[in-house]
């Protein structure tokens, strides 16, 4: 059934049996199947730090893809926490796992060993990775949404409006506060951390367009002059 097919894939994950894997995407398992705590996803297996040891990082990114371009919904739903105390997505569980680690997830990196810095650098490339897929799937969305709506009620131009509320810079929408850009309120975030992270690698630009592209709405249409 198509269940065991997904019991079956995020076994394979664990294992590191990356040809089982291959072979039940092929063969139809969903990627996307919930599976409950404490795995909720394949995704969420493919991002535990459990099982990191049996790949590379490159390794790990390229199963994550492989199971994003199978279908794999990075949006949704899963638990997270101890004993699913909260939900969220693929992103959140792997922050949440992250931070089980107090070693390596709260010691300051210049006094990590150079092994534990290591295992840092590539969970901390896993999670960037991780977030930028959700940034992407969220703006895929809101740019259907808003295509949608715009046929549906003939407008030239239709105020852009957050179609899932989570941290724009790390992915987080659970267990956090988010607190909208007070610029632009398209985008949250969770942190001034994150705010001013975002503003310097993408925010500023995007930010600056929407603000641009308001003022231009609001601008009156020139009258037509008459001879």
């Amino acid at each position: 059934s198509e269940c065991i097919n997904a019991e079956y894939g995020t076994l394979a994950i664990y294992s590191g049996n990356d040809t089982a894997l291959q072979l039940l995407l092929s063969n139809g398992a969903n990627p996307s199947l919930p599976l409950g705590p404490p795995i909720g996803s394949a995704l969420c297996a493919a991002v535990d730090t459990t099982c990191e040891h049996r790949r590379s990082n490159e390794q790990r990114l390229e199963i994550i893809n492989q199971l994003m371009s199978m279908g794999g919904d990075i949006m949704a739903l899963v638990p997270v926490g101890k004993n699913g105390k909260y939900t969220g997505t693929a992103v959140d569980y792997a922050m949440h796992v992250f931070y089980q680690d107090k070693r390596i997830a709260h010691t300051p990196f210049h006094a990590l060993t150079t092994a534990e810095r290591e295992i840092y650098i590539a969970r901390t490339n896993l999670l960037n990775h991780m977030s930028n897929l959700l940034r992407e799937e969220v703006q895929r969305r809101e740019a259907a949404l808003r295509l949608q709506q715009i046929e549906e009620e003939g407008r030239k131009h239709h105020k852009p409006r957050m179609l899932f509320k989570y941290c724009y810079e790390c992915g987080r929408s659970t267990a956090v506060k988010l607190s909208p850009c007070t610029r632009c309120y398209t985008v949250s975030f969770c942190s001034q951390r994150c705010k001013l992270k975002s503003w310097t690698t993408r925010h500023r630009r995007e930010c600056v367009r929407l603000e641009n592209n308001k003022k231009r709405d609001a601008q009156p249409s020139p009258s037509k002059k008459t001879f």
